[in-house]
């Protein structure tokens, strides 16, 4: 049997990360750690959990983003 990978939620909306950490709850094979909700928090626990994964999602937006204008082109 293989590990978990470790999740460490990094989010200042508490209703974001109560939903991720439900959403995540339901994959076998992934624990959530702990939540942080600013910086300062995700930086302190994620010395002390060492976390697998810590998800960013304003990069995830970001990338959506782009690949969304890719795939709809220029707008006019």
């Amino acid at each position: 049997m293989t590990a978990a990978v470790t999740v460490l939620l990094a989010d200042d909306h508490a209703m974001f990360r109560e939903g991720l950490r439900f959403v995540l709850g339901q994959e076998p094979g992934l624990t959530v750690v702990g939540e942080a909700a600013t910086g300062e928090q995700a930086l302190s626990l994620a010395a002390e959990l060492d976390p697998d994964q810590v998800p960013d999602r304003r990069q995830a937006m970001l990338r959506s983003r782009a690949a969304g204008g890719r795939a709809t082109g220029p707008t006019r």
